[in-house]
């Protein structure tokens, strides 16, 4: 199975957790969703794509905090069973 050099496991840390944090910069906020949006972000789906020893096949991108699927965009902002806490805790901004 696939597993990014960099990534090491689920980062559940709420006060630290990526762009949720409510101590970020707004231009590092900012910085952030523009990679997100970009597809320029260390989820499984775009760095299996940029491996040096060639694309993984897309069934092999799994989420490294579940497993249960593949890791994308969509999965890891509303599907991951892993940040449902987060989810719960900042949806209110997005409603």
């Amino acid at each position: 199975m696939y597993r990014p050099p960099a990534a090491s496991g689920c980062n559940t840390n709420l006060s630290l957790s990526l762009s949720l944090s409510l101590s970020l910069s707004v231009q590092s906020l900012q910085a952030w969703l523009t990679r997100f949006r970009c597809s320029d972000h260390p989820l499984a789906i775009e760095t299996g794509r940029r491996c040096a020893a060639g694309p993984v096949p897309r069934h092999e991108r799994v989420c490294l905090c579940c497993g249960d699927a593949q890791e994308t965009e969509h999965h890891f902002l509303l599907d991951c069973p892993e940040y449902a806490a987060l989810r719960d805790a900042y949806w209110f901004m997005y409603r």
